[in-house]
């Protein structure tokens, strides 16, 4: 599963994470397997459109998901234990 959370997001990043979502969906065991998950904040027009976007550019699993708020505490903790 790739979840994808922001709260802003530029140009330039935006066309690496269609790079790597690009990427991952040629691979044949990634695309049948891979769940993307991208998460924005209630009433943020922009960054539901991007994650439509996004999705109808790659051939896997892909959801798009309102949440109220982002909970930076939640990807804090994801991010820690990867460390």
């Amino acid at each position: 599963k790739i979840e994808f959370g922001f709260e802003y997001i530029n140009t330039s990043s935006t066309k690496w994470i269609y790079t790597i979502l690009k990427e991952l969906a040629e691979m044949k065991e990634m695309a049948t397997n891979a769940r993307i998950a991208w998460y924005y904040e209630q009433g943020d027009e922009d960054m539901c459109e991007l994650g439509f976007i996004l999705r109808s550019l790659v051939e896997c699993p892909f959801v798009v998901i309102e949440v109220d708020e982002m909970n930076m505490a939640r990807y804090e903790k994801i991010l820690s234990g990867l460390q």
